[in-house]
């Protein structure tokens, strides 16, 4: 079995939480559709993956005028996945975490921070996670619950 997780000893990192109205299935299908983080999610600009998501794949993404080179380490549907992630300055670690609640879904994800950038300034750089963790959990509950027709409430997010 696979234990991928953040790092839990650097020097930043942050989570947040969200439910989601939409099968489990129907989250994991929009989360994984790495190619199509763009459309959903106005923060990441550009990705560039050569085939689909899965345990071992790499892609390069941009948000915030940084270019990331990931690869997918851990990929356990509809449950788990989680990716490394290198930018200059910064060795990110990324999860998400999906619970099935019948017609709901509860997203966990957490992400840390290391490197030169995280070092000098963790609680900047935590700050920064944790605002990219509420944003993209906004996005990600706002694509799956608009595509069911669903309301979306920024107060169902927490830290």
């Amino acid at each position: 079995m696979n234990t991928f997780d953040i790092d839990r000893k650097a020097p930043a990192s942050a989570s947040a939480t969200v439910l989601i109205r939409a099968p489990i299935d129907e989250v994991w299908n929009r989360l994984t559709d790495i190619s199509g983080w763009p459309f959903w999610n106005k923060a990441i600009s550009r990705v560039r993956i050569d085939g689909p998501a899965k345990y071992g794949a790499e892609f390069t993404w941009s948000t915030g005028g940084l270019r990331i080179q990931s690869t997918i380490q851990r990929f356990d549907p509809p449950y788990v996945l989680g990716w490394s992630g290198r930018a200059p300055l910064i060795k990110a670690r990324h999860v998400y975490w999906l619970a099935d609640l019948g017609a709901m879904t509860s997203v966990k994800t957490e992400e840390s921070f290391s490197g030169p950038l995280a070092t000098v300034s963790p609680r900047w750089t935590k700050s920064i996670i944790q605002r990219s963790l509420h944003q993209g959990l906004a996005a990600l509950k706002a694509a799956c619950e608009t595509a069911r027709g669903g309301r979306f409430e920024a107060s169902q997010l927490s830290a």
